[in-house]
């Protein structure tokens, strides 16, 4: 069972969503506005304070992993919730429906009616994926320096389109893991791809996102669900 990776992919997904913030809204005036000069390409410090930003969000992901192994990839498809206080919850709609969600303390999968929860305090290589989830979500710069080879690419003809690479340094992620790559345009995530080392990729197409959600206590019981006591 590939766990980390897997877990890996919707944390980074969901947090890097975080960053759909857009530009600000300008205020409504009677004067004649002056000329707005052309918003300056993204660099890596400003896309990383984007993801430092969200206070909540949702969104709806079509997943697609190609195989080795398999003449057509597996495609799932669902909705992401993030809430800083509650966690990170994925649910797959389809083929199969099933909830994980992923807290500081622990991992929790529903399958049907059948709960596993797993504790990090025992399991030092999932705790490592949550710790790279946390330095992008506080966009640590120099944290995620040791963490990754980073590399911000852009095209002179579309200068607000980018793309982000990180490849893993440490192990067992650079084991797991060649890179991932972040497409988007200005703030606004369109794509993510892992490539595992096996040659083996996952793409995931983000769509209807919400990047300042708040949910209600009602919303948080049903989207970041806990096994009764």
């Amino acid at each position: 069972m590939r766990l980390p990776v897997k877990l890996f992919h919707f944390w980074l997904a969901s947090v890097v969503l975080g960053a759909t913030l857009g530009l600000p809204r300008l205020g409504a005036t009677t004067e004649k506005p002056a000329p707005i000069a052309p918003p300056a390409p993204l660099d890596l410090p400003r896309l990383l304070q984007a993801f430092a930003q969200s206070p909540g969000l949702s969104a709806r992901f079509v997943e697609r992993k190609q195989l080795a192994l398999l003449a057509a990839p597996l495609e799932s498809a669902g909705m992401l919730y993030f809430a800083p206080t509650a966690g990170l919850a994925r649910h797959v709609e389809r083929p199969e429906r099933s909830i994980l969600v992923v807290d500081s303390k622990q991992v929790r999968m529903l399958d049907g009616t059948r709960w596993e929860i797993i504790d990090l305090a025992g399991k030092p290589v999932v705790r490592m994926f949550v710790e790279s989830f946390l330095r992008i979500l506080q966009g640590d710069l120099p944290a995620l320096r040791l963490m990754y080879a980073i590399e911000l690419q852009r095209e002179a003809s579309t200068p607000h389109k980018w793309t982000l690479v990180l490849r893993p340094r440490l192990d067992p992620m650079n084991k797991l893991i060649d890179r991932l790559e972040l497409r988007g345009e200005r703030l606004i995530l369109a794509q993510l791809k892992i490539v595992e080392v096996g040659g083996d990729e996952t793409q995931t197409q983000f769509s209807e996102v919400q990047p300042t959600r708040v949910f209600s206590d009602a919303e948080r019981t049903r989207f970041f669900p806990a096994p009764a006591k």
